[in-house]
């Protein structure tokens, strides 16, 4: 496939024909079509239109064994037939085919096949990555052929065997041409895997997924009943009363830079990237990008886990943790669970580059690790027993739209970075924001001091019982979401006070839905476990039910509820 980039310089807005200068760029690559643009922008100094008139090149050919050699038919960007039937091979295989008939003879390396499909920074096991595609294509052959057509090289990589000849038939060039902005928006929705950030994919909430998750990292899946979900607890408090912020460890302050690339977007395509998703997630209620505490690194080896940790930014959050789960959804999409097996590779880049050389369950290195926050709620009602509230995320949100979740939850945001890192501060600020609807903590991400929060009706309240001892509020564990490897700090609070929703009224916030099923809010504690035993994997964000789990576990402990 060949790109032509035509950008037409408009000399005047009343320019003719005539006057129309085109300038015209050959661009295989997003990155080509940005330095091409900014190029001629700069040359020209005038406004630019441009757009893109795509030739699909459609060179045909033959092989086969040499018994039947026009058995195949290759055609480029199209597909590979036998016999008139089309054999499905993939449209990244069917890219890596072009490569082995068109150089048939030659010798192609692993690398060569990766930069074929990626950019040349692109890192990866080389050997792996290859193989994955090389056994696509072999797949689509009878098992006499397989080896015979494509050779192993294990020292180079591989070579296509069989003669091809170019059909006499060729096809003729189609040209498509289109306006450049939304195919521009097309290819970084695809490219930043955003385009499947909505779209529902079964399979990413079976039993399956979550168990094959699991394996990869070595650990076991939450579950719940006969349920697995893709959430892993990396370490768990039996019973005791832990203030979370003792697990707080070392906060490198010395950087709040933004990230300029990432392990499957280079400088120009990760700028761009930026810019595309920015006026997509400040279209709602949020105009600012947040500041983010980050997990440098998780030390499990003491009595108490300890975190490290540093700034980063929201946007480097989605385009490089969340964007793991998009690229799985992909992935399930196209290949099914299998692309989780062990021995695959290429299905996952962003994931695999992520992982290579270290477990990134508590390794936060080659991404913007921003942790979130969460609490189980139990709390007395007057004659009505104990109640929680786990709540059902509205279709405002930007992330986990539609699903439960315990409330408050969310990210461990900084509100001014000059101040001492704290869990307890972070999830005060989520209960007043999610769960009393407070208007001066709807993330407007302004820093500021929030010293005065603690005056605030239901803390002031709560700080009383927590001296008298009516209420404990406590680190229950640390989890790890699978679909996109982010750590949550899990709380508990546990108020045997009647008087708690008496003295402010509950009322979450915009980022959930006002009431539950039947015009419900909140859940009685005596009814909880059989709910939750309702609860499908993919019905609840993941970290919420390792929270729910781990308050639920300690309260039992601690207090036989």
């Amino acid at each position: 496939m060949v790109t032509i980039i035509a950008a037409a310089a408009l000399a005047s807005t009343n320019v003719t024909r005539k006057r129309l200068g085109i300038l015209v760029f050959s661009c295989r690559k997003w990155r080509h079509f940005q330095l091409a643009k900014r190029s001629w922008n700069e040359l020209s100094g005038q406004g630019v239109e441009f757009c893109r008139i795509t030739f699909m090149s459609c060179r045909s050919f033959r092989f086969g064994p040499a018994t039947s050699p026009d058995k195949y038919r290759f055609v480029e960007n199209e597909g590979l037939y036998c016999g008139g039937r089309d054999l499905q091979l993939r449209a990244t295989a069917l890219r890596v085919l072009g490569m082995f008939v068109t150089q048939a003879g030659r010798k192609i390396s692993n690398r060569a096949i990766v930069d074929e499909i990626h950019d040349s920074s692109y890192s990866c096991d080389e050997g792996r990555f290859a193989a994955e595609y090389v056994r696509q294509i072999r797949d689509k052959f009878t098992p006499s052929e397989r080896f015979d057509a494509i050779r192993t090289d294990r020292s180079i990589g591989y070579s296509f065997s069989w003669a091809v000849s170019e059909d006499s038939r060729p096809r003729q060039p189609l040209a498509v041409v289109s306006s450049m902005e939304p195919v521009l928006d097309a290819e970084l929705s695809e490219r930043t895997y955003f385009r499947y950030r909505d779209e529902k994919v079964e399979a990413i909430g079976s039993a399956a997924v979550s168990r094959a998750l699991a394996h990869r990292y070595s650990c076991e899946p939450v579950c719940i009943g006969d349920q697995a979900f893709p959430v892993a607890v990396l370490w768990q408090n039996g019973n005791d009363l832990i203030h979370p912020d003792k697990i707080l460890g070392a906060l490198d302050c010395s950087s709040t830079e933004r990230l300029i690339s990432s392990p499957t977007l280079n400088v120009t395509e990760y700028a761009a990237a930026r810019a595309f998703i920015q006026p997509i997630y400040e279209a709602g209620p949020i105009k600012t990008e947040g500041l983010e505490y980050c997990m440098n690194a998780i030390d499990l080896s003491g009595a108490l886990p300890r975190v490290d940790g540093r700034f980063g930014w929201y946007y480097d959050n989605i385009l490089t943790q969340y964007a793991m789960e998009w690229e799985l959804k992909k992935a399930l999409k196209e290949h099914g669970v299998e692309a989780l097996a062990p021995n695959r590779a290429g299905d996952l880049p962003l994931r695999e580059a992520i992982e290579q050389g270290r477990n990134p369950l508590i390794d936060g290195a080659n991404r913007c690790t921003a942790m979130t926050v969460s609490m189980l709620m139990v709390f007395e009602r007057p004659e009505q027993g104990l109640w929680t509230i786990i709540q059902r995320r509205s279709s405002a949100v930007g992330l986990s739209a539609g699903m439960l979740h315990v409330v408050p939850a969310g990210m461990f945001e900084v509100k001014n970075k000059h101040e001492r890192w704290s869990v307890q501060s972070a999830v005060w600020r989520e209960m007043l924001e999610e769960v009393y609807n407070e208007q001066e903590q709807q993330g407007d991400g302004i820093p500021g001091f929030e010293d005065h929060i603690r005056r605030k009706e239901p803390l002031l309240f709560l700080s009383r019982l927590l001296e008298k001892r009516r209420a404990e509020f406590s680190l229950t564990g640390i989890c790890c979401d699978l679909l996109n490897l982010r750590p949550e700090i899990c709380t508990v609070l546990f108020v045997r006070d009647a008087g708690l929703t008496e003295v402010r009224a509950m009322s979450v916030n915009w980022e959930y839905e006002k009431q539950g099923p039947a015009g419900t809010f909140g859940t009685p504690w005596n009814r909880i476990d059989s709910d939750m035993r309702k609860v499908r994997a993919g019905e609840m964000v993941p970290s919420g039910v390792a929270c729910f789990e781990l308050g639920r576990h300690w309260l039992r402990r601690r207090h036989g509820i």
